[in-house]
């Protein structure tokens, strides 16, 4: 982009210039990605700046969770932070979390194949009393899971005891307008996951419960519960 930079040991010394020029550059990093973005917005011309999802909203998370190995990527160098996630895959990223123990029974799942990559995980779930079927012996392991099922059961294997945020219930429910479209089944959960500082909110007052969860969002709420 014409501006003169150095390394020197840990230290970068940048001669800039009156005026850069757009050109074809690569985001290593958030603050890389950042820089590059304000050096864009003052270059001439068009700049093209690759590996953006580096300043995608939650990427520091997404780093951190793999690096715990509570999540994979889904090939070639992707990890699609914005793609709705499953409930086989969110039981498999709380199952890598817990370190992968051994379940001693078997799951009744009709739909959960011998074979399945996510069949232990599910297995282990469903034995701790984590996660319950959609009925009929079925778990749906294709269907998309929500925010609201996402911390019930987070809250479920975090022991399912509730604190100090019991006084804030009536606090939150006037906190957050959508507060009525949380089931009386996962409140409890969510109002726990907020005091804890597990889960935001999706603005300041909205908590959209049933919202499908993204990858992104579920691993940024795994590093947030492990900390």
């Amino acid at each position: 982009m014409g501006a003169e930079v150095r390394v020197a040991g840990r230290v970068a010394v940048v001669t800039g210039r009156e005026h850069l020029h757009g050109a074809r550059v690569k985001c290593t990093d958030l603050r890389a990605g950042a820089a590059l973005v304000i050096a864009g917005l003052q270059a001439d011309g068009l700049t093209r700046i690759s590996r953006i999802e580096h300043i995608d909203r939650g990427y520091e998370s997404i780093e951190r969770a793999a690096q715990l190995g509570y999540v994979n990527g889904v090939g070639g160098g992707r990890f699609e932070p914005n793609r709705q996630l499953t409930r086989a895959e969110f039981v498999t990223m709380l199952y890598r979390m817990a370190d992968k123990p051994a379940a001693s029974t078997e799951a009744v799942f009709t739909d959960v194949p011998q074979n399945a990559w996510y069949r232990d995980a599910v297995n282990w779930a469903a034995e701790k009393g984590y996660v319950n079927g959609t009925g009929e012996n079925s778990f749906n392991p294709d269907g998309k899971i929500t925010r609201q099922e996402v911390v019930t059961i987070l809250f479920r294997y975090s022991g399912s005891q509730s604190g100090a945020e019991t006084m804030f219930t009536a606090t939150y429910d006037s906190q957050f307008a959508d507060s009525g479209a949380i089931a009386p089944w996962a409140k409890t959960a969510m109002y726990w996951a907020i005091y804890n500082g597990v889960v935001n909110g999706t603005s300041q007052t909205t908590v959209s419960p049933t919202a499908t969860a993204t990858r992104a969002e579920v691993a940024a709420i795994f590093v947030r519960y492990a900390k």
